[in-house]
């Protein structure tokens, strides 16, 4: 008999979406020992018993020491350590059999039992109410505190880092009237702090939200990091507001921000690169920026402005994201073409 699995429960704080969720944790383990001591006081014969329910290392014990086995965990791993959490489970068994003097997980079971009535107060409810801790500040697409707590408690490794160079970019817009004339006008800053900076393997998550719990901003990194896909049919059919696709092998980005779509292509040996909107098509220089070429997709009439910080954001990805010094799900594919191809050419 396994006890238990996830338990599934009414969304009431409404922390995370929908209007369902799954306890895990230390509610659950609660619950979880309650009903292996509810089934061994209705049911005399014995039953081999595992158990799954919001273990740690310091409650291992205790587990044990029911005589369950297996015993899993979970939850306890998608904290910030991850794996590393497991050590402390095995060196706290051996330390409490070598105080109760025991070799075998017989002895134990018979020492610990008489020695150990449970009843741990970290589990009282008072101790369990309080929702996760924020600082008040938002996610965005750039920088964030760098904790990095957002990479081990990903269960499915989705969560990485990259690294750009911290800088202000000052850039300015261009403006395309009805007689085809271009004109600079002022444009703004693009301001990067940091960098060390994180992604997200948008293939890989399943928007659990263990992330954003962890996270001490505001915004969730599964969905204000960058969301980079593998593919361009899953970032066509999924990118939403934020999402991104990296075409090294054309030396292109596909990018979606706020909900716009963007395409840009960069060949720095001929300073040049392309620069595609929703609603134009545009070549410039890359050492000043200066627009070569703009061609409007559909008519128009009266003045078009071409803001530039879309451009330079997909840019800066795209340099960065791809460096070969920083292997991770968003550029493997294309670093594996790369060898491919260097191998052929010898």
């Amino acid at each position: 008999m396994k006890v238990c699995n996830t338990l599934v429960v009414k969304n009431h704080k409404r922390v995370l979406d929908g209007d369902l969720m799954y306890m895990s944790g230390a509610p659950l383990h609660v619950i979880a020992v309650n009903l292996v001591k509810r089934f061994r006081d209705r049911i005399a014969a014995p039953v081999p018993m595992s158990f799954s329910g919001g273990m740690d290392a310091r409650n291992f014990i205790d587990v044990l020491a029911l005589n369950c086995v297996p015993a899993t965990t979970c939850t306890d791993l998608l904290r910030p350590g991850g794996y590393g959490r497991l050590l402390p489970y095995l060196q706290n068994l051996g330390a409490k059999m070598r105080e109760l003097g025991v070799a075998t997980i017989p002895e134990f079971l018979r020492k610990y039992q008489a020695a150990n009535p449970t009843g741990d107060p970290r589990y009282r409810r008072e101790n369990n109410r309080s929702e996760p801790r924020k600082i008040g500040s938002k996610l965005w697409l750039y920088d964030c505190i760098s904790c990095d707590k957002c990479v081990p408690v990903c269960p499915n490794d989705a969560n990485f880092v990259y690294e750009t160079p911290a800088a202000d970019i000052q850039y300015d817009n261009f403006q395309l009237t009805a007689t085809e004339s271009l004109r600079r006008i002022p444009g703004g800053v693009l301001r990067v702090v940091k960098s060390h900076q994180l992604a997200n393997y948008a293939d890989t998550c399943n928007e659990c939200g263990n992330c954003d719990i962890f996270c001490p901003e505001d915004g969730g990194p599964q969905h204000a990091k960058p969301r980079f896909f593998g593919s361009l049919e899953t970032y066509r059919k999924h990118a939403g507001d934020n999402g991104f696709f990296l075409d090294l092998e054309n030396h292109a980005i596909y990018g979606t921000i706020l909900g716009k779509s963007y395409i840009v292509t960069l060949y720095p040996r001929g300073d040049h690169g392309w620069f595609e909107t929703e609603e134009d098509e545009v070549e410039l220089r890359l050492s000043d920026r200066q627009v070569l070429h703009w061609q409007p997709k559909t008519r128009w009439s009266g003045v078009r402005t071409l803001d530039l910080l879309p451009f330079l954001k997909l840019k800066l990805l795209a340099e960065s994201v791809s460096d070969p010094q920083h292997v991770h799900f968003a550029n493997i594919g294309g670093l594996r073409e790369e060898i491919r191809v260097k191998q052929v050419n010898g």
